[in-house]
């Protein structure tokens, strides 16, 4: 897990020829079991993409998709990814939004009916993505062999992400946000 995090910092790769912006936002989650966060962490990215799409999508138009996921790998190290692509003209509104975005999920500004959706949509997912031999295996595998308690201890460990993991799980992540842009300068620099 890395011990020292960037401050932020915008990244701007001059693309002239591009109609459209793409823009990538990465940071560090404060996770500490990475089975046991692991539930929390997804449904954070979840609900926090959930928020970016509204935004970005269903009140400005400014985008056809927007986003956020995490990943968490062995070690513990957990990251929040955010990302979408915007009209050029948008770039600021969009590196805005996404900026606000972290900030909401840090102080826990975030409505809880999307806490509880995003927590349905992860129980159906996970019932449904080990149906066949094939995605138990799979299943099995994505976790590591050895550690079977994952299994007895998610359908609890995912009922009881609340409002409360927000704040902890996002500490890491509030100025140290890494902001990439990939799209004509002009517009990035704005």
């Amino acid at each position: 897990i890395p011990t020292e995090q960037p401050e932020r910092q915008v990244l701007v790769f001059d693309k002239p020829i591009a109609t459209q912006s793409q823009i990538l936002l990465g940071c560090q989650l404060a996770v500490e079991d990475e089975l046991r966060d692991r539930p929390s962490a997804l449904v954070v990215g979840d609900v926090l993409g959930e928020m970016a799409w509204r935004r970005l999508r269903e009140e400005a138009g400014v985008t056809y998709g927007a986003g956020a996921y995490t990943s968490i790998d062995d070690g513990g190290t957990a990251l929040l990814i955010m990302s979408s692509l915007v009209q050029n003209d948008a770039v600021g509104f969009g590196v805005e939004t996404m900026l606000d975005l972290v900030n909401a999920g840090a102080t826990g500004d975030v409505d809880e009916q999307s806490i509880a959706n995003a927590q349905w949509t992860r129980a159906r997912t996970y019932v449904l993505g080990q149906q066949s031999g094939q995605q138990m295996l799979n299943r099995l595998v994505s976790v590591g062999l050895e550690d079977f308690s994952y299994f007895e201890t998610y359908p609890e460990d995912l009922g009881n992400v609340s409002l409360d993991v927000f704040e902890p799980m996002m500490s890491t992540c509030v100025g140290q946000e890494v902001v990439t842009i990939v799209g004509p300068r002009e517009y990035a620099e704005e």
